[in-house]
Formats: C-alpha cells, sequence, structure tokens
C-alpha cells in the first residue's frame, strides 16, 4: 500500500479550455499558451486506509490583475477546465503524477487556482463501505491554492502546474486508532501549486545503519524551509526499495530531514541546493533507536 498520510503531489494536470468572456470582452483570444496541469500526493501512514478518493469537479486558473478583487462566486477574471473525476490519492506519490487535462489560457500572469472537490470518501482496511469526508468550502467557492512564484504564460509557449495534495498533512483521525476503532476523519486541505518551470526534484535512498546495506519502506523525507524549520514545503516517502522521490521543488535552499518510527537521524537536519529542472540525489542512513538507549545505558 502506498503510505504516507496522505501526501499528494499535484502536477497542473491539462487544462480544457472553457474560458470566460467576460476577461476579455466578447473579442476573441488572440495571444494564449498552453497550460497542463497535474496532481501528485504526499506520503500518508496508510497502513489502516486502503482508499483516499477525491473527486475533482473543476479546476479554474485566477488571473493575477484580479487578486485584489472581491468576486465571491463570479466566474469573472477566471479560466476554467472542467475535470469530473475521481482520483485515489493513495495511487499517487513518489514522482507519480495524473494529468488533470491541457488548456489553452490567455497570455497573462495567473496567481490563484481554485480547486472544487465535490466529494471526499476514506476507505478503511478490512472495511466494507466508505467514509465520507466534509469538505470545507471545497465545493462551493473551491480550495485556494496560490502559484508561487505566480505563473507567467507568454503567447504560443507550453506550461506545467503541479499539484501537490499533501495527505499526511490534509487528513486527521478523529479518535485514538490504537485505543479504539477510527470514529472518523477531519478534512483540512494543505496543497501546493509549482511552476515546474521554475522547479527541481530531490530523490534518493533510506537504509538502516548496518554491515549489510537494509533498505528502509515507509521512511518519510521533509523538505523544509530554509529560514524556519517548523515550516514544511514538501514531504515524500520510501517505497519497498527504499527510494523516494519528491517533484516539484521550486529552485532554492531548504532544510531536509528523514525520519521513521523506531529510528533516529544521526545527521539531523541538513541544507540543501534544488536547482531549476535538475534532480538531486540525497540518501539517508538512520539508526535503530534500541541501538542508542544501548549505548547510553
Amino acid at each position: 500500500m502506498k503510505t504516507k498520510f496522505f501526501g499528494l503531489l499535484i502536477l497542473l494536470m491539462g487544462l480544457i479550455y472553457a474560458c470566460n468572456e467576460s476577461i476579455n470582452g466578447d473579442d476573441p483570444v488572440e495571444k494564449s499558451g498552453t497550460v497542463t496541469i497535474s496532481l501528485t500526493d504526499a506520503p500518508f501512514p496508510a497502513e489502516l486506509v486502503e482508499e483516499v478518493n477525491v473527486t475533482i469537479d473543476s479546476i479554474k486558473l485566477k488571473i493575477a490583475e484580479n487578486d485584489d478583487s472581491e468576486e465571491g462566486e463570479s466566474e469573472s477574471g477566471f479560466v476554467t477546465l472542467a475535470v469530473d473525476k475521481t482520483f485515489n490519492l493513495l495511487e499517487l506519490g513518489n514522482g507519480e503524477t495524473e494529468i488533470l487535462g491541457d488548456i489553452d489560457v490567455p497570455a497573462g500572469e495567473y496567481s490563484e487556482i481554485r480547486m472544487h472537490v465535490t466529494e471526499a470518501k476514506i476507505k478503511l482496511v478490512e472495511e466494507e463501505e466508505e467514509m465520507d469526508i466534509k469538505i470545507p468550502g471545497g465545493s462551493s467557492s473551491g480550495l485556494k491554492i496560490k502559484i508561487k512564484p505566480a505563473l507567467v504564460v507568454n503567447e504560443g509557449e507550453s506550461y506545467e502546474v503541479l499539484l501537490d495534495f499533501d495527505v499526511s498533512r490534509s487528513f486527521f483521525v478523529k479518535g485514538n486508532p490504537k485505543k479504539e476503532k477510527i470514529k472518523g476523519f477531519m478534512f483540512k486541505p494543505v496543497i501546493r501549486a509549482t511552476n515546474m518551470a521554475l522547479a527541481g526534484s530531490l530523490t534518493g535512498k533510506v537504509t538502516e545503519e548496518n554491515e549489510e546495506e537494509i533498505l528502509l519502506k515507509n521512511a518519510r523525507v521533509y523538505v523544509l524551509s530554509a529560514e524556519e524549520i517548523t515550516d514544511t514545503i514538501a514531504t515524500g516517502k520510501t517505497n519497498k526499495e527504499g527510494i523516494y522521490k519528491i517533484i516539484g521543488i521550486p529552485n532554492g535552499t531548504y532544510n531536509i530531514n528523514c525520519g521513521k518510527e523506531g529510528y533516529t537521524n544521526p545527521a539531523g537536519i541538513e541544507a540543501i541546493d534544488i536547482s531549476v529542472g535538475e534532480e538531486t540525489i540525497k540518501d539517508f542512513v538512520l539508526q535503530k533507536a534500541e541501538e542508542e538507549n544501548t549505548e547510553e545505558s
């Protein structure tokens, strides 16, 4: 089962062009570029969860010049992609993405995405029925996702936007699963949107400190802000081969860390540079927590 508390990476999936005429009046769009939108997931401790199904009705791109407007439910200032599809977020992650669609949009700057989620359900392991999850604003005004930095579309060019749906930080269990049956989940979406033309990726393997190389699955890798280590930018999780991959990380310097229950990371938090279009490789070696306790006693 794919891991991580519902980590979701989201590549801006191809948008099907459905531009509101109010953006440019009744004049036909003469200068446009193409945007592809993809979806991905960050890791989630899914030992008790079999599926996390989210139905996305539409994706909207907001023109930056309308940032200060109070449009409410108005369609003005948006370009809309119809999606109407259900995704199991646990099938995404480790570089896996799902294309939502392609869309031709007027040349200009886009600062925000609105994701309209009409339904969210979680299916637990060994349970037949799915749990319905309440969606905070997802089916009305839509989930607001800032594009950082803003997406600048030039005439005749193509772009790719990644939507990273971090399941691990978006769903919270009601009750204590170690002592009682799960009563339900709270949904507080954590989603980031990245212009892939300004991003790179981070990959590597996680092993146990031992004479022989022991690959660790379900270890979590954290990409943190260089200024504030409590600010999580992105997360990843190792597969059964001990490999992780985090895509769509904006160009820059970050702090990174790795952890797994029952293990410690002797190296602690480290700084790393992510460059545009490049895959940075970083391996981690973890120690069993019991071994440290033995040495101290």
